[in-house]
């Protein structure tokens, strides 16, 4: 049964249990955490939960961030939570908000990329190469699952564009990425 065909008392009963369960010590180093997170996330209706389910959001990726401030697993962990926030905010506010959240978290290449994705749907396309080409500029040995992702964004681009040498090189550089 979804949870928001339960009654208002017992959905806030439900999400402040997925809150607090998704901060246990005893759940951490599992998804376990970040499926409560993301149940709660479903049930969200007013501003006061909002903010709680962020804080807790928040809380849960901050300490691996003082362990591994620039490392993989940081990344991974503000991604998750960026995530989490973003269904919330794509539910229940406006595509100004959507677009502004995307912008916030450029610097994850999940949020990167969905914003060129963004631009290219709403035919800015020079928006959307700038954000592709810095990527792959700034990432040329990093992250390569990305580089293809990137790569096949400006593809779209260059044949929306009907640039035919465009085209044959993006198309070569996914081939050997």
């Amino acid at each position: 049964m979804p949870a928001r065909s339960i009654s208002g008392s017992e959905q806030q009963t439900l999400f402040e249990y997925c809150l607090t369960g998704a901060t246990n010590e005893h759940f951490q180093g599992w998804d376990f955490p970040w499926d409560l997170a993301y149940l709660s996330a479903g049930m969200v209706t007013t501003t006061e939960q909002r903010k709680q389910l962020y804080e807790t959001l928040d809380r849960m990726a901050s300490p691996r961030e003082k362990a591994d401030p620039d490392g993989w697993i940081s990344q991974f962990h503000r991604e998750r939570a960026a995530e989490i926030k973003l269904t919330v905010i794509e539910r229940l506010d406006d595509e100004k908000a959507h677009l502004a959240f995307l912008e916030e978290h450029v610097m994850l290449p999940q949020f990167r990329e969905r914003l060129a994705r963004f631009h290219l749907e709403h035919a800015n396309l020079s928006e959307a190469r700038r954000l592709c080409e810095e990527w792959l500029n700034d990432n040329k040995t990093h992250h390569r699952t990305y580089g293809g992702t990137f790569l096949a964004i400006l593809l779209d681009i260059a044949q929306i564009e009907k640039k035919p040498d465009e085209i044959a090189r993006l198309a070569e550089g996914m081939f050997l990425a």
